[in-house]
């Protein structure tokens, strides 16, 4: 599937390449359209906020949001040519880091330039243009001049010198053709293309500042992805006179010979996601044509905000309700092939429902938490919960064992006091919790985490449960839980994402345990995420374990997989008399034919697995869930 749609894309750049072409033929311009692709451009929600403004600590916590954009005026960062002020941008980095989050990093370089540069393109006798600025006149030198470019490129570099080594700093913007903030804008009524057009423009001259540019951010960031927000020049025309021979012919060449000359490495996004933009491909020689045209690496941001905004902005000036709003928003960016979204903080705290939303139809088709409830013994008898990290980089995840707050749900014989180890995959315990308000330093816990617990959003609702944050390299990890001082009883093991940056997911949770009868049998939980179905093969072993030297095996296990309304997905109890051929081909067929098996492909959303015992009967059980594509 990704393949095909792969291959349709580039049947589009070329298309549109052979239309640039021909529009910039007066210009003596060539276009050539390279196809990139990079498994490293973040997906989900960044949120967005005022620049040199913090972002909120609940933000920071929230699980459903991958990182923050930081923004500061040049001003502030650079006040006096060549001394740079870094307080404000590394404490923001600081704090993304500490939280797991990534940054995507924005500096305003027109409206918030500093003085010294506007006095040193006059001192150099440079050219400035004058706008309108909804009533207000706003003078900027021409983007192509050379003093405002050498001071530009000079400032870029410093900060790439500063934070290029950061691997929290994923992404960093660029932009050209901004008359005010880094959004694309070049203003073009009438009768601004004749004072355009006076100043000296060619669309020459701003391609080859914006290489200048593009260029420049990508030598000083050699480990970022490199942003540009792209729209259109206008075609408005003035006695049959435009600025360029198309509307996008800038942007869109702009993005081909970025692409060319550092394949891989540019995402083209637009900013001014809303409810009315135009459904898919968009206008031939749009904005938003180009965003088709220029997937796979591509991403959005809000116009505005949605929520408590009197001027419903985002909904076109019509009143409706900011969820749904929002909601519709999303969709139009995920159309569009949207990697992430840059989403106004004021929405990301009031609308936890969408950023939810946003994070699933978004994030990486993975496994956003995996959780199992069953009856945990004694000694052997105890839960043990393994998952496998897949892919590359670090993942963070919360581990919780849930016991007491059982009860809350009508399990009257839920664990008092649960205790959780974290194994690596030789054995080793790296992490242990007895009660989550009291962190255990030690291991992969490096210090108190309780703060960090509750700012995810999701701490135990008990005192007496046991959570804990890792941040745990790819590979197969094992969580017990078990009664404190011996106790026994029903609890809940989960594991949660809290980073849903690809390309590392949780790809796999087997949970092992004793399965009786009523309320005790094993019940595996999931989550998928991600934009398209996921295959998923659920095991339910039994008869198997008693070669591994497990006593008291479940002899037939019977496996039940329901969706969120507790519809019936499946069922099966012995795996060869459905799907054989399917699940053979897997790879994860049971050893033994009394042993169960489903395959099937789930839309993203939210999953339960029920392990009972054929004709009531009761045992060791293993359930495992595995995503394969």
């Amino acid at each position: 599937m990704e393949k095909s749609k792969i291959q349709q894309g580039n049947f589009m750049l070329r298309s549109a390449g052979n239309r640039l072409n021909h529009c910039l033929a007066t210009a003596g311009a060539m276009v050539l359209f390279a196809v990139s692709g990079s498994a490293d451009v973040p997906r989900g929600v960044f949120s967005l906020f005022s620049a040199g403004h913090k972002a909120s600590d609940l933000v920071l916590g929230n699980p459903d949001v991958t990182g923050t954009t930081v923004r500061q005026d040049w001003g502030a960062l650079e006040p006096t040519e060549g001394n740079l002020d870094w307080e404000f941008l590394d404490g923001e980095v600081a704090r993304a880091a500490t939280a797991g989050k990534l940054v995507l990093l924005r500096i305003n370089t027109q409206s918030g330039k500093p003085a010294w540069v506007t006095e040193a393109v006059e001192a150099a006798g440079g050219t400035f243009f004058i706008y309108d600025d909804d009533g207000t006149a706003v003078t900027i030198p021409v983007f192509w001049d050379p003093t405002f470019l050498e001071k530009k490129t000079a400032m870029i570099r410093a900060l790439g010198a500063h934070f290029s080594a950061n691997q929290t700093v994923a992404v960093v913007a660029a932009s050209f053709a901004n008359a005010n903030s880094e959004d694309w804008n070049v203003p073009h009524t009438a009768s601004e293309v004749l004072d355009w057009l006076a100043a000296g423009y060619t669309t020459e001259k701003l391609l080859d500042a914006g290489k200048q540019i593009i260029d420049a951010t990508m030598e000083a960031f050699p480990n970022q992805l490199v942003t540009l927000a792209v729209g259109g020049n206008g075609h408005v025309g003035s006695g049959g006179i435009n600025l360029d021979p198309a509307a996008t012919c800038v942007a869109a060449n702009a993005v081909a010979a970025a692409r060319t000359s550092w394949p891989g490495r540019l995402i083209v996004q637009i900013n001014s996601l809303s409810t009315f933009n135009p459904v898919v491909p968009g206008p031939d020689d749009s904005a938003w044509n180009l965003l088709w045209n220029s997937q796979p690496d591509v991403a959005a941001q809000m116009l505005y905000w949605c929520y408590d905004e009197a001027t419903n902005r985002v909904n076109n000036g019509v009143p409706g309700d900011p969820a749904e709003v929002l909601t519709k928003s999303i969709d139009s960016a995920v159309s569009y092939g949207a990697n992430f979204i840059e989403i106004y903080q004021k929405d990301v705290l009031n609308l936890p429902s969408v950023i939810a939303y946003a994070r699933n139809r978004l994030g990486p088709a993975g496994l956003l938490n995996v959780s199992t409830r069953l009856q945990v013994g004694a000694d052997e008898r105890v839960a043990i919960c393994g998952f496998i990290v897949g892919g590359s980089g670090t993942k963070r995840l919360l581990l919780r064992a849930i016991g007491p707050s059982l009860e809350d749900g009508g399990i009257a014989t839920s664990l008092a006091d649960p205790f959780l180890e974290l194994h690596d995959e030789t054995g080793a315990i790296i992490a242990t919790n007895d009660d989550w308000e009291k962190t255990n330093v030690g291991g992969v816990i490096m210090d108190e985490q309780q703060d960090t617990i509750r700012g995810t959003g999701i701490p135990p609702a008990g005192a007496a449960e046991a959570a804990l944050i890792a941040d745990l390299n790819p590979g197969a990890y094992t969580a017990v839980v078990r009664g404190a001082a011996g106790g026994t009883g029903v609890g809940l093991a989960e594991v949660y994402d809290l980073s849903a940056t690809a390309p590392t997911i949780v790809a796999n949770l087997s949970t092992r345990g004793l399965i009786q009868t009523g309320g005790n049998v094993l019940i595996g939980g999931l989550i998928l995420g991600g934009s398209e179905p996921s295959t998923v093969v659920v095991r339910a072993l039994g008869p198997s374990l008693a070669e591994q030297g497990i006593e008291g095996s479940l002899s037939d296990p019977s496996l039940h997989l329901r969706d969120s309304n507790g519809a019936l997905v499946a069922t099966n109890n012995d795996w060869a008399d459905s799907q054989a051929a399917e699940i053979e081909a897997s790879g994860l067929a049971p050893s033994d034919s009394r042993e169960a098996a489903i395959q099937r492909s789930l839309a993203p959303g939210s999953y339960t697995a029920t392990v009972v015992g054929e004709d009531g009967g009761v045992g060791v059980g293993l359930v495992e869930i595995y995503r394969v594509n």
